[in-house]
């Protein structure tokens, strides 16, 4: 259809409507009825009140997306863009949905049901129905506004960039990280219901990171396996288990606790003061440089390459001494030499 005045309505009145394909410069009105489409649908702008949309292939919308009712069914990709002011989306099944709002920020009214969600925005991301079932993200912000979600499913975040505000995601499944978080000037708020594993690529934040694993719908277990550097304070909590196994800073301190055992594998570093590591109700020390260690009831048992890594580390803002009778005290610039079994004083 080309371009020209007015827009294509479907309501009601017309029923059900089946299509081979459907293109069109002119904007789709759905006020009702339901309207199938044997192809991939390319239109320039898509308003949707009621009724159903069904494809058995993808959904373009060039210009102009706004759904306040009704629901879309796609067997293959949905990309909605909007050139000016704020993106509704509502209800939307398909196997991976791309929202953009280019100058405004993209806001739900109904559950999105797909297999990949990817948003660009400028003035915040709010999705927030509890009935969310993405199975991955990939979100951006570049304005002021916040990124976030509410979600019903395992969820693996392959990134969440928010150049102006926080992110904040409640998942009732278990969470993975496989991308990086970063809040330049904001706060990040993770909370699992089920496992939370944050990968490789870490988070960084300008404010506060907290990281939440709760017992709800399954095993507690919060695991660190990427950075974690924040500019505020690092809350990191566990029902179950907390297995740390990477640096994590907070400018303001760090405070981690566990229901079960707390566990510092290998590359695990922590600081700023203060450092409140507790399992169950017992303090753990803080991991420090090349120490592996299983930390549970206030164990701390460390070998000579953990004396070793921790002389070598002058730079270090925190460093610990534990003795032979499980006092610990401050490192002091008189530990200088370590051999095996004893700190030897110059």
């Amino acid at each position: 259809i080309p371009a020209g005045g007015g827009s294509i309505v479907f309501d009601s009145s017309v029923g059900v409507t089946s299509l081979q394909s459907l293109v069109s410069q002119r904007p789709l009105v759905v006020n009702g009825g339901s309207l199938s489409v044997g192809s991939s649908i390319n239109i320039s702008g898509l308003t949707q009140t009621a009724g159903t949309l069904t494809g058995s292939r993808g959904l373009t919308v060039g210009a102009d997306f706004a759904q306040t009712g009704g629901t879309i069914t796609m067997a293959d990709n949905v990309i909605a863009n909007q050139t000016s002011g704020n993106l509704l989306v509502g209800t939307i099944r398909a196997p991976s949905i791309s929202l953009t709002a280019r100058a405004g920020a993209i806001l739900q009214n109904g559950r999105l049901a797909t297999g990949a969600l990817k948003t660009s925005s400028t003035a915040g991301t709010i999705l927030t129905d509890g009935g969310n079932q993405i199975a991955r993200l990939d979100a951006g912000n570049s304005g002021s506004g916040n990124i976030t979600l509410n979600n019903s499913v395992p969820l693996d975040i392959a990134g969440a960039i928010n150049g102006g505000g926080n992110v904040t995601v409640n998942n009732i499944g278990a969470i993975n990280t496989t991308g990086v978080i970063a809040v330049p000037i904001g706060f990040v708020a993770i909370t699992s219901n089920s496992p939370l594993t944050i990968g490789s690529a870490g988070i960084t934040a300008g404010s506060d990171i907290g990281l939440k694993a709760t017992n709800l719908t399954s095993t507690g277990d919060l695991t660190l396996n990427g950075p974690i550097s924040s500019n505020g304070a690092v809350t990191l909590f566990a029902a179950n288990d907390l297995f740390q196994n990477s640096t994590v800073f907070g400018a303001r301190g760090i405070t981690a606790s566990a229901g079960g055992s707390i566990v510092f594998g290998p590359l695990a570093t922590s600081s700023n003061s203060p450092l409140i590591y507790v399992s169950g109700n017992s303090p753990v020390v803080a991991p420090f440089p090349q120490r592996s260690r299983y930390a549970a009831s206030g164990d701390a048992v460390l070998a000579f390459s953990d004396f070793f890594s921790k002389v070598l580390d002058n730079s270090r803002v925190e460093s610990f001494i534990t003795g032979s009778d499980g006092t610990t005290r401050r490192k002091s610039s008189s530990d200088a030499i370590v051999s095996e079994g004893e700190i030897c004083r110059r």
